[in-house]
């Protein structure tokens, strides 16, 4: 199944969810130089440069963590956290397409901010469980929490979803620990020697890894969601 990738960075969640068998049927990013990074690594996947320029947007899953400096824990421990967001603008791609599922990645701690996505998903029919996934869980040593809401129009299906993601979350830490992922991942796809990083200076690159997930999480997700009963 094709795969609509919000706010993708540098293609972390891409990374997780292709190991799990599904294709990215678009990317969405505003940066340059995680745009030159996603073009490099993913040459045949078309770059729509902003949430807000998304059309008719393809794909039976959507994902996307919109961007939290305004909204997480962190930015109320430095006084910006204004709740502003572009969760409506995620909201109107999943209004315009035609998705099966729908996946929506935060930090954890805004609890406000949960309620309001949950709330304009039942309003647009979609019923939605939130799961918190740590990186440690997946055999990174270190925790890295992230909150993901699954949607899913019929409420079974998301049930069963829900119900398979923790033998999901313990097959990919068993893989994801034989091949040593914690250095296979997002560092890795940012190396200069993989010529993707000209012109991405250091601390860009520190703000794109630290804006990405271990790919780990998204392929557990997506190996939950593909074992959910029809």
């Amino acid at each position: 199944m094709l795969v609509a990738d919000l706010f993708s960075c540098v293609g972390g969640h891409a990374l997780g969810y292709m190991r799990a068998g599904f294709e990215p049927g678009f990317f969405c990013e505003v940066r340059p130089e995680r745009i030159d990074v996603l073009r490099k690594q993913f040459p045949s996947i078309p770059v729509v440069r902003g949430v807000e320029n998304v059309r008719c947007p393809i794909g039976e899953i959507v994902i996307g963590g919109p961007p939290c400096q305004r909204t997480s824990v962190a930015a109320a421990i430095h006084g910006y956290r204004s709740g502003d967001s572009l969760w409506p603008q995620y909201r109107k791609v999943i209004g315009d397409g035609s998705f099966e599922w729908a996946i929506i990645e935060q930090p954890p701690g805004n609890k406000d901010w949960e309620n309001t996505v949950s709330r304009d998903l039942a309003t647009d029919g979609w019923a939605c469980q939130w799961h918190t996934i740590t990186a440690s869980e997946l055999g990174y040593p270190h925790i890295r929490r992230r909150r993901f809401a699954i949607a899913n129009r019929n409420l079974s299906r998301l049930q069963s979803a829900g119900d398979a993601l923790p033998s999901a979350i313990e097959s990919v830490k068993r893989a994801a620990s034989a091949r040593r992922a914690w250095i296979q991942s997002i560092p890795r796809v940012m190396r200069m020697v993989d010529g993707v990083s000209r012109g991405v200076d250091r601390q860009q690159r520190i703000e794109a890894i630290g804006d990405s997930n271990p790919p780990e999480m998204a392929e557990a997700i997506f190996l939950a969601i593909k074992g959910a009963t029809p």
